[in-house]
Order: C-alpha cells, then sequence, then structure tokens
C-alpha cells in the first residue's frame, strides 16, 4: 500500500467525512469524503464507532468519531459558523490502523515468556530432583546396600550409618 512520507508507521487510512448539513451549506466535498459504508452511517448518526476485523490475516482496528455541533468546543462555537442546531453531526474522522506489528511483538513476547517459564520450570524440577535424592534415595540406597550385606552374611553387628540419627 502506499503511504505518504511522513505517515505514521501502521496507520493505514485516514479521511474525513463529511455530514449533510456541511455538504448543505458548502456543497459536497471530494468523493473520499462521502459515506461509503455501514460504519461511516453509523458515524454519521452520532455514534462513536470502534470495529476490528480480520483482512487477509491481518487484524486492523477502525476508530471513527463524529464531530457534533456545539456551542462551545475549546472555545469554538461550531452552531455559529455552521448554522445548525446544536447536536447536528457535521461530519466524522475515520482512521484505521493495522494490528499487525503489535500481534507479532505480542506473540514474539509469549513466546519469549514461554521459554523462559519453561527454563525456570525445568531448573526447579531438576532442584526438587536433587534434593529428594539427597535426603531421601541416596539413604534409602545405603540402607538397602546395608540390608543385604547383613542378609547376605548372617552378621547383625553391622550397623547402618545415614548420617543422622533419624530412624
Amino acid at each position: 500500500k502506499h503511504r505518504e512520507h511522513g505517515a505514521k508507521e501502521n496507520v493505514e487510512s485516514v479521511r474525513l467525512i463529511r455530514g449533510d448539513a456541511v455538504n448543505n451549506l458548502f456543497g459536497t466535498g471530494l468523493d473520499t469524503e462521502n459515506v461509503l459504508d455501514e460504519l461511516d452511517r453509523r458515524a454519521m448518526a452520532g455514534e462513536r464507532v470502534v470495529h476490528l476485523e480480520s483482512v487477509n490475516g491481518e487484524r486492523h482496528l477502525t476508530v471513527i468519531e463524529p464531530y457534533i455541533a456545539v456551542e462551545d468546543r475549546h472555545g469554538t462555537n461550531c452552531v455559529a459558523c455552521h448554522q445548525v442546531a446544536p447536536g447536528t453531526v457535521l461530519g466524522a474522522g475515520r482512521i484505521t490502523y493495522s494490528l499487525a506489528a503489535a500481534d507479532a511483538a505480542v506473540f514474539n513476547d509469549l513466546l519469549s515468556s514461554t521459554a523462559v517459564n519453561a527454563v525456570i520450570m525445568l531448573g526447579g524440577l531438576f532442584g526438587i530432583y536433587l534434593l529428594l535424592y539427597r535426603i531421601i534415595i541416596r539413604p534409602l540406597k545405603k540402607l538397602e546396600k546395608t540390608m543385604t550385606s547383613i542378609g547376605d552374611n548372617a552378621d547383625l553387628t553391622v550397623r547402618v550409618s545415614l548420617g543422622t540419627d533419624d530412624e
């Protein structure tokens, strides 16, 4: 897609939509400023539209903000200039963003997080294995070896030394 020099990354399209009140007062504008789809119609009815869709496998977010005539918008009287009743929708601004870069970043972060968590989990499991081996398995193997020696030699004088006085 063609993007103008200096265009913001991830912005797919930006356009203004002219309302009937503006067209009646100032004449029709460019073809691209007309209502083109259902989202535009909803915005021209005064609804703030936030629409998420998939286009060619990429998510796109479209936001349309209606411009409603009021008597004081940051010190400007829209009603006086456009000669319409307060609350009239004068037009809307529409911007569509591609979320492909954000989705790719989230996916890469998810992969990195999964890899780090897997390494931590495997390290923890190995640590638990070493601890259990040292505390339980090795003393039991020593006990088994001593018991086998007692049984084979019929020598009841042999004592089991496990390094602790635990039974």
